[in-house]
This record gives C-alpha cells, sequence and structure tokens, in this order.
C-alpha cells in the first residue's frame, strides 16, 4: 500500500485551469480554435450539398456514397 502510494506523488504537478491539445500538452494558442470534427463536418456538408446531420455520417465523406445518396433521393419510392 505505501509502495503505490510513493509512486502515486511522482513526477511534476498538472497545471490546472488551462486549455490542453488533444494529446494533453497544455496549448499555446492564444484563442481555442473550433474543433477540426465541426470544420470538417461543416464543409463535407458543403461540398456535397447535405444537411449537417447527414454529413455527421462518416460515410457520407466518401465520393461513392455521396453519389449513391444522390441517386436514392432522386428515386421514386
Amino acid at each position: 500500500m505505501a509502495k503505490r502510494k510513493k509512486h502515486a506523488k511522482r513526477g511534476r504537478p498538472r497545471i490546472k485551469g488551462c486549455n490542453r491539445e488533444p494529446n494533453g500538452r497544455i496549448s499555446r494558442a492564444k484563442t481555442p480554435h473550433e474543433s477540426i470534427n465541426k470544420l470538417a463536418i461543416e464543409m463535407r456538408a458543403k461540398r456535397f450539398g447535405l444537411t449537417i446531420e447527414e454529413a455527421k455520417n462518416p460515410l457520407s465523406g466518401l465520393y461513392w456514397a455521396a453519389l449513391f445518396a444522390r441517386r436514392n433521393q432522386s428515386r421514386p419510392i
């Protein structure tokens, strides 16, 4: 028990109250940017003419998947 407690206290204390990168490093950016996923979803929606909900599907980023979705939209049920 004492050995585990001894190992838990090692290392530099973590600085609290700062923005971090996804890998855990302290961010040096002056203002936090939008997440990359949000940007990718917006560009996918703009490029393929999809709604935001449709663009959240990772398959909609593939060109052949976008063509398949367009074909199914134009086809009557």
